[in-house]
């Protein structure tokens, strides 16, 4: 999705209203705030993770569309971590795996 097509949503599409919010802010940790929000994470652990590459001062150097495609590659992280995460659990429970 790019973030002309994402911008043309409903505000109801909450993740895409915080991936278009938050790629107009030029603080990273604010606009990765709104997507975890979102995404109902608690622990910036996974965001320090993805984005530890990125220099400090190149966030706001970037264009909308740059951090639009960072944060919504931020997401589709979280969500394949959650869903990994919660796959081991289901087998633990299952006894499938120790």
């Amino acid at each position: 999705m790019t973030y002309d097509e994402a911008e043309k949503f409903p505000k109801e599409h909450t993740l895409r209203y915080a991936l278009v919010e938050g790629s107009k802010n030029l603080d990273l940790d604010e606009a990765v705030l709104g997507v975890q929000a979102v995404l109902g994470i608690e622990s910036g652990d996974m965001a320090s993770l993805f984005f530890s590459g990125l220099p400090e001062d190149e966030w706001p150097e970037m264009t909308d569309y740059g951090r639009f495609s960072r944060l919504y590659a931020y997401a589709e992280y979280e969500l394949q971590v959650d869903l990994v995460g919660a796959f081991h659990r289901d087998l633990k429970e299952q006894k499938v795996v120790g």
